[in-house]
């Protein structure tokens, strides 16, 4: 379904099931400037591929916040 919204710019996941095998999903969302994964399911892991694919797309530092 993500695949359908390249242009999403701002994504709440807050207290959601998502866990570390959904973040892969955010890959093709190269326009997102927000998303807020509280109260997920995110370990380590999940958390190193989502700084991984955001960090590639930012000219500069990424700020991640949990």
């Amino acid at each position: 379904m993500l695949e359908n919204l390249p242009s999403l710019l701002s994504l709440n996941l807050n207290r959601s099931m998502l866990s570390d095998d959904g973040c892969e999903n955010f890959a093709r969302l190269t326009n997102l400037e927000s998303l807020n994964l509280d109260s997920c399911r995110i370990c380590d892991e999940g958390l190193a591929n989502l700084t991984g694919e955001f960090y590639s797309q930012i000219s500069g530092e990424a700020v991640i916040s949990y």
